[in-house]
């Protein structure tokens, strides 16, 4: 796959759940079933929060979205960033922004953030407790 066809592979994901939300009403998030995972389980999971986020960015509210899941609005950016780099440099022959290297490292440091996170949110004392997707 060529840089170009990556790069709007990667940017079609992040853009299209944005414009997506923007047009779904609030009334429509509060009848989503519930995570299937904290049914079974009873324990929040990464992705806790993650559609009130992406709703709450695609109307501009930063803040609030990152009181809903911490990771969606870097993750986000990320993919933003890294599709625009891919984007920009197929395009124009050229080196202009760097690009991420999607390698096997970068994949366990995400494995590993994320299950930090994960546990981290289900510690019910003070400083972890603020990780709870707000309601």
């Amino acid at each position: 796959m060529n840089k170009r066809a990556l790069g709007w592979t990667l940017s079609s994901a992040p853009a299209a759940a944005l414009l997506l939300s923007a047009i779904i009403p609030r009334a429509c998030l509060d009848s989503l079933p519930p995570c299937l995972f904290r049914s079974l389980t009873g324990i929040l999971c990464l992705s806790c929060g993650a559609t009130r986020a992406v709703w709450l960015i695609s109307r501009g509210k930063l803040a609030e979205s990152l009181s809903m899941n911490l990771f969606v609005l870097p993750g986000i950016i990320f993919l933003l960033y890294a599709s625009a780099a891919l984007l920009i440099n197929g395009y124009s022959g050229r080196i202009i922004l760097p690009e991420v290297k999607f390698g096997l490292r970068f994949f366990l440091f995400l494995l590993a953030a994320g299950l930090v996170f994960m546990i981290l949110r289900n510690i019910p004392f003070y400083p972890f407790n603020v990780l709870v997707p707000a309601r």
